[in-house]
């Protein structure tokens, strides 16, 4: 098949679009946007594009949709776009508020930071491009399942950002079993596209994306053709202190502070302990140095007041120069502007959580620049030693050499037998549809692509047991429907999710919601939160609600999971 030229593509683009081209000044498309216009528009495959950091994967998707689209007029939508984070779903389009208002198109977010009435105008008048998370589609397949049919009558593509974030997890096999539901609900299967800058096996990722549809599933790949970073690499030990006058500073977070001073920059870390200490810290030295306080904080489990704060003086480009120290929440594809400087605290899990932060900082034809900072207990002289290796350390340069020799990025392996989610769709689609015979369900549980390895004599055995526990029971007219065990699981918000979550407790001071944590500590305890120090002043057990009052200091706080796994390389 001849490829389209960027004069054919540019004039297959909708009029709206051509002009939203020229009036930004753009002199060309970029070579992924033409790769994925041609496969867009000239066949029906699905597609992945993957591409690095600010290439135009966005626009590669969106302008040869938009274009298809543009004399459809239906009452349902037309693009469902699935992100991993809130965060990600709030920010995605804001550059192309302009476009999308010249459109017509409209475009909705639904997640559980979205008030009840928004959610309200959009269920009554369905259409244009829908941006959810997969617990809230979920939700919306099991609440409103009669509506599912109104709602996506006429799905045309379906978006998956962020695709590595889902490959190889339980959630992205939900996120599979879901798309698939709706397509039998709606009678059809939409194209699907998946967006990546970090795909370790594209091939791999392209056949993911694709299991469950008619239809082929292509690849449009852009590698960087050269490197040129800004990597430096610092270790400190904790008992080393450095003195600054009449200052003694913790030597690795003076350095830090240092590194961040009069610039925009990012804080990575591993995990929100670290995030909530680091911030804590940073700002504990601007205390003593009588500095401005230039820290923001952004995690999962922090008030999407206090998120969107930080997203937004990272992304205007008049504010003052401040640091925001992060976890993963930043890491995928928000736009947060021109950063100047990248900050990981230790090495990063992975080759993927690499490349995705460096890539933060160095846009628009300047290098990213990367400092890695480690801090360890020194060891005592007579340690073995496994105990005087500085293994993260170690693990950093592992993960960069392996990207600059090999362009290794970690591939994700689906499992053959996710039972756990199994038992989620089981559950999942009695709720929905009410009760079943035996061989129906099988049927449509088992005919979900996650679940091609498992026998119907597994899953016989699977339902026998869900039966004899009492979390299904026989209907009167012989099918199988949920039990009251199942509707107390189904009932709980938790269910949404197939990864482990926690029944968190909603910190307020005063009528501000601060964030979460898991476990309320007693009347005049203390705990740390969105880099601060508080004070429990009322529990509403009930309501799970914790009032606090905010006190100097610095401590730590636990939130319950574990650090990832990291590849045998």
């Amino acid at each position: 098949m001849k490829k389209l030229s960027q004069d054919q593509i540019f004039h297959r683009f909708a009029p709206y679009i051509r002009s939203f081209i020229y009036n930004n000044g753009w002199e060309e498309l970029r070579e992924i946007q033409c790769m994925a216009a041609h496969i867009l528009f000239e066949t029906e495959d699905n597609l992945l594009i993957t591409s690095p950091t600010a290439s135009g994967k966005t626009e590669a998707a969106l302008f040869p949709i938009l274009s298809m689209l543009e004399h459809r007029h239906f009452n349902s939508v037309d693009i469902l776009y699935i992100a991993p984070l809130k965060s990600l779903i709030n920010d995605q389009f804001s550059r192309l508020d302009a476009l999308l208002f010249e459109s017509g198109v409209p475009v909705f977010h639904w997640h559980g930071d979205v008030s009840a009435g928004s959610k309200e105008k959009f269920l009554k008048n369905p259409r244009g491009i829908l941006q959810i998370t997969t617990e809230s589609l979920e939700s919306m397949l099991l609440h409103r399942s009669n509506d599912i049919p109104r709602i996506f009558a006429h799905l045309s593509y379906i978006i998956i950002d962020e695709i590595h974030a889902f490959t190889g997890q339980d959630r992205g096999e939900q996120t599979r079993c879901i798309m698939e539901r709706i397509a039998r609900l709606v009678g059809h299967c939409p194209r699907r596209i998946g967006l990546s800058a970090s795909v370790g096996n594209p091939r791999a990722v392209a056949d993911w994306l694709g299991q469950g549809t008619p239809y082929e599933t292509s690849v449009a790949e852009v590698k960087n053709a050269t490197l040129k970073w800004r990597l430096a690499m610092q270790h400190f030990f904790a008992d080393e202190p450095e003195k600054e006058g009449d200052l003694i500073l913790d030597s690795a977070y003076a350095f830090v502070y240092a590194a961040t001073e009069k610039k925009k920059c990012l804080v990575f870390s591993n995990s929100r302990e670290e995030t909530e200490l680091v911030t804590a810290t940073l700002r504990q030295i601007a205390r003593k140095k009588g500095d401005n306080d230039r820290f923001m904080i952004h995690h999962g489990n922090l008030s999407a007041a206090i998120r969107e704060e930080a997203e937004y003086a990272l992304r205007e480009e008049n504010t003052s120069p401040m640091t925001a120290c992060a976890t993963v929440t930043l890491e995928l594809g928000i736009d947060i502007g021109r950063l100047q400087r990248i900050v990981n605290m230790g090495a990063p899990n992975t080759a993927v959580n690499f490349l995705q932060r460096l890539g933060r900082s160095g846009r628009r034809d300047v290098p990213p620049e990367m400092m890695l900072v480690f801090r360890e207990e020194k060891a005592l002289p007579n340690a073995p030693l496994y105990q005087l290796v500085p293994w993260e350390l170690i693990q950093a340069i592992a993960i960069i050499q392996l990207y600059l020799e090999e362009r290794f990025l970690e591939e994700s392996k689906q499992r053959e037998m996710p039972m756990s989610l199994l038992f989620h769709q089981t559950l999942a689609t009695l709720a929905s549809g009410g009760e079943m015979a035996p061989a129906s369900l099988a049927d449509r549980v088992l005919s979900l692509s996650p679940f091609t390895k498992i026998s119907p004599r597994d899953y016989k055995a699977l339902l026998i047991h869900l039966l004899e526990t009492d979390i299904l029971e026989k209907g009167e007219e012989g099918g199988i429907l949920t039990g009251m065990t199942a509707e107390r699981i189904l009932g709980d918000y938790r269910f949404y999710a197939v990864f482990k979550d926690s029944e968190d407790f909603t910190v307020r001071e005063k009528s501000e919601e601060i964030g979460t944590i898991t476990t309320p500590p007693p009347i005049g305890d203390r705990f740390a939160l969105a880099g601060r120090v508080w004070e429990v002043e009322e529990v509403d057990a009930s309501r799970k609600l914790i009032y606090v009052k905010r006190v100097e200091g610095k401590m730590e706080i636990a939130w319950p999971g574990d650090r990832g796994e990291i590849h045998t390389r």
